[in-house]
């Protein structure tokens, strides 16, 4: 649907089908559904050739900022998923998670029996915050940074690895970062 790379066409529900009745079932149905959310000017009509149309991806648009670095921060995710156990096993067991609501943070460490960890953090929150870290022994090699002007962030300094001895580390993250680390 376009979320890959930040597409700004709707994503209406639209049908073709040939049997007339379903059709108009469906899209009074839509109507009944819907009715008090739109106008009858506004009501995307599944049926319509123009609500189609309206919702065709414009896949040039990849070619051009800010879609091409949203597309690539999409595809260097999927990657990192595939080639690295510990983001991909999807081992709920093997998952620890650390949310603070009231600051808008969110930790989560995942980690894989044939070994490698990985560490991520999101700054949910409008405002630049230190998000703190609980200690372990392991040291954190910055693997993924949302921030990075490859994704269409700003040339600011780039979060340092984490070397932990125990104690409880934080890492300053701007509004609405994320980081990805791996030991």
């Amino acid at each position: 649907m376009g979320e890959e790379y930040g597409e700004t066409a709707p994503f209406f529900y639209f049908t073709s089908f040939e049997d007339h009745g379903l059709a108009n079932a469906v899209s009074e149905g839509r109507k009944r559904e819907l009715g008090s959310h739109y106008s009858e000017s506004d009501f995307a009509d599944p049926q319509a050739l123009t609500t189609f149309e309206r919702c065709k991806l414009d896949w040039s648009k990849t070619a051009a900022s800010p879609y091409a670095e949203m597309l690539r921060l999409y595809r260097d995710l999927i990657s990192l998923r595939k080639h690295r156990t510990c983001l991909g096993n999807c081992r709920k067991d093997l998952t620890e998670i650390w949310l603070n609501e009231q600051a808008k943070t969110f930790v989560m460490k995942r980690t894989d029996p044939a070994g490698g960890n990985a560490l991520l953090i999101f700054n949910f929150s409008g405002k630049t915050q230190s998000v703190p870290i609980a200690g372990t022994s392991q040291s954190w090699r910055l693997l993924l940074w949302t921030g990075d002007p490859v994704y269409g962030g700003s040339p600011e300094p780039r979060p340092m690895e984490i070397l932990t001895q125990g104690s409880t580390l934080a890492v300053s993250l701007a509004a609405f970062e994320a980081v990805i680390y791996v030991d």
